[in-house]
């Protein structure tokens, strides 16, 4: 997944009917023209406010921020809203102007995103299976090594089984006495 980021405006938008509810949103156009969008989409929460009260958002006020999605993250981490589960995306909240300044800062701070860290990927070979049963008494004896299909190993009790590696790498046991590292 290709990392971007986006530069926008986080905004604050209030309701002169619903004074201790904030709008909080962001945009990469013009706030003016987001803030006409949610005053006119009656299929949005903000919309369907506009219309059943006949009274429009007002714009409180709006920060330009370098990445909008990590500023909104900041935000409602911020305010300690974001853990309250089944908010399904609504940004609509009551709040006191001390708390959304408080998220305000924070989206002001927040920067860019780090780019995501590459993912370590795992080598499952012959060498790996050898690290993975050090300690256990069991040692690899097939010619042949795929870490998905059977494998022959052998316990240190001398019991010979076939296994998958990935498998016998979780249990680190013999099948056949059950014990691991050679104990019963």
């Amino acid at each position: 997944m290709k990392h971007t980021t986006k530069p926008g405006f986080i905004y604050v938008l209030t309701h002169p009917s619903r004074p201790k509810d904030y709008k909080i949103g962001v945009t990469t156009q013009k706030v003016e023209k987001r803030l006409a969008q949610h005053n006119s989409n009656y299929s949005e929460i903000a919309g369907q406010i506009v219309k059943e009260t006949g009274v429009k958002w007002e714009l409180k006020e709006y920060h330009s921020v370098p990445d909008i999605y990590y500023a909104e993250a900041a935000f409602w981490g911020a305010t300690g809203i974001a853990d309250i589960p089944y908010r399904y995306g609504v940004e609509i909240f009551p709040m006191d102007w001390k708390t959304v300044q408080a998220g305000l800062n924070a989206a002001m701070k927040a920067g860019v995103r780090p780019p995501p860290k590459k993912p370590v990927r795992l080598v499952h070979n012959r060498e790996w299976m050898i690290r993975e049963l050090e300690g256990t008494g069991i040692t690899l004896v097939g010619p042949r090594f795929n870490h998905i299909q059977y494998t022959e190993f052998q316990c240190d009790k001398g019991h010979t089984f076939r296994a998958i590696p990935r498998l016998l790498a979780n249990n680190k046991s013999c099948p056949v006495c059950g014990s691991i590292g050679g104990s019963s």
